[in-house]
């Protein structure tokens, strides 16, 4: 049986995750995930939505004030394409500053937010944020769930396209995965090796 030198293994499978290999890996909806602001325009578009309530999209500060004279969109009908840029610039939010989303549902009186789930007043995650696309335009789907105690959990009840300056909270890239994988591995490797002497 013929040896593979991990000194050759490594850079080679280290080369394939830097050149893009794992860009084609699909991500899953991150569950509490935030939006920041990358610098540029920012466009959000309604979705298909499985609602049977009518919510309005905010933009809230980081003491979870409402941004803006007026909410940005209702969540019906879909196809409706709102530029935000202004009203993130003129808030005085910078490239790098967390955007927080949410929705006023106007059944019931009730607001939900993006992010951990201790933003709500029931303690449980509203919204679910999808990476649709990274290249040429960075699109991000966001779902709410409009129910006190989260309703079905399937976070499709306000679903809102986000496209342009907007990145989701750092989370490592499947690349940095495969390289840390790949890392363990050697060392795994090389604590098997038996001692030579």
């Amino acid at each position: 049986m013929k040896h593979v030198s991990l000194g050759k293994l490594l850079p080679a499978l280290m080369t394939a995750g830097l050149l893009g290999l794992s860009g084609n890996l699909a991500a899953a909806p991150i569950l509490g995930g935030q939006l920041y602001y990358a610098g540029g325009s920012v466009t959000v578009t309604t979705q298909p939505v499985s609602s049977g309530y009518t919510s309005e999209l905010w933009l809230f500060d980081s003491s979870f004030n409402r941004v803006g004279a007026s909410y940005i969109t209702l969540d019906e009908p879909a196809g409706v394409t709102v530029d935000i840029t202004s009203l993130i610039t003129g808030a005085g939010f910078g490239i790098g500053d967390e955007l927080i989303f949410g929705i006023y549902v106007q059944n019931t009186q009730q607001e939900f937010y993006m992010g951990p789930a201790s933003r709500n007043p029931d303690g449980v995650l509203h919204a679910a944020v999808d990476v649709v696309s990274a290249s040429p335009v960075y699109t991000a789907d966001v779902g709410f769930e409009d129910l006190t105690n989260g309703g079905d959990m399937d976070y499709d009840d306000n679903v809102f396209r986000f496209e342009g300056g907007v990145r989701v909270n750092p989370a490592p890239e499947p690349g940095t995965l495969l390289l840390a994988g790949i890392g363990a591995l050697g060392l795994g490797l090389m604590r098997r090796r038996p001692a030579q002497g």
